[in-house]
């Protein structure tokens, strides 16, 4: 608040304005942000699958640092058991069969290891996310879904990634846009470290997945997966 009468102002945050400043201007709300437009459904099964996707991106493809942990753990624990050569069955160095078969096991544990990174890890990730995002998103008994349960009206803007729901209005810069995922049911916008917008395919044209795909590739930091 601008005050130019005398004496210490009625709050400490507020200043005295020197005399002949012009009052602020008022407010006007922010100028429209057209431009494609799209209405679309999301369901629980929908923000299931969008946390799987998300899960599925942020996991390191392939098994190979794992393979590779596990053939140097078999290779530390052969090396250790051949280092005293005391018995008649151990030698420094390996030869025939006894090579054969540390190789072998040194294969077997890389493999083991590959099969953990590769496939296990991923698949435990994407239970734990679904498990999670099922909980999350239950309503209670009689409640409905957070955002009203009904079509979501989708606005790719210039600016921002605009949402209106029955209950739920929200606004998504462009500048925390990192990038487009997309698998056989979903196109998933991700914004900032967690946000993100789910589009169901099935609500969707083909120039309306078209328009995505261009919005991503203009404003996205990290493109398309």
């Amino acid at each position: 608040m601008n005050e130019t009468s005398s004496g210490a102002p009625r709050r400490p945050w507020e200043r005295f304005a020197p005399a002949g400043t012009a009052p602020p201007a008022p407010w006007t709300a922010p100028a429209a942000d057209p431009g494609p437009e799209m209405t679309v459904r999301v369901g629980t099964e929908d923000e299931v699958a969008a946390s799987r996707l998300v899960i599925d991106s942020m996991m390191p493809p392939g098994g190979l640092g794992s393979a590779m942990l596990g053939g140097l753990v078999m290779l530390s624990a052969v090396t250790a058991a051949l280092a005293d050569a005391d018995a008649a069955w151990k030698s420094r160095y390996p030869t025939g069969l006894s090579l054969l078969a540390v190789v072998g096991l040194i294969a077997a544990f890389a493999g083991i290891g590959w099969l953990v990174g590769a496939r296990l890890l991923p698949l435990l990730g994407r239970r734990m996310a679904e498990a999670h995002a099922r909980r999350a998103l239950r309503p209670g008994p009689g409640e409905p879904p957070p955002d009203g349960g009904g079509p979501i009206r989708v606005v790719l803007g210039e600016r921002a990634l605009h949402t209106t729901g029955e209950r739920v209005t929200r606004r998504f810069d462009v500048l925390l846009l990192r990038g487009l995922l997309e698998d056989e049911g979903h196109m998933i916008l991700r914004f900032g470290l967690v946000s993100v917008v789910v589009l169901p395919r099935r609500d969707l044209s083909p120039d309306q997945e078209g328009a995505v795909r261009d919005w991503a590739a203009r404003h996205a930091r990290e493109g398309a997966a």
